[in-house]
């Protein structure tokens, strides 16, 4: 099934349509379910957008960063 509904497909992306909230599933799916898994891979960043998960947490230089291969790993 498609997570992209006739109604949002054809909409700009907004906070208002929002494709991948989570109220999205529960019309969806009747139920709360896991649709997509995000990852932050920086905190660098100048543009503070009203959905990232980062926020006011963004820095001027990334931490230590995790190797990716540690992301990737599937066991």
């Amino acid at each position: 099934m498609s997570l992209h509904t006739p109604a949002t497909h054809h909409q700009p992306i907004t906070p208002q349509n929002d494709p991948w909230e989570a109220y999205e599933d529960l019309q969806l799916f009747g139920q709360s379910t896991l649709t997509n898994i995000e990852f932050t891979t920086t905190t660098l960043c100048n543009m503070r957008c009203e959905h990232c998960a980062v926020g006011y947490m963004l820095q001027r230089k990334d931490p230590e960063a995790l190797p990716f291969e540690l992301l990737k790993k599937n066991d």
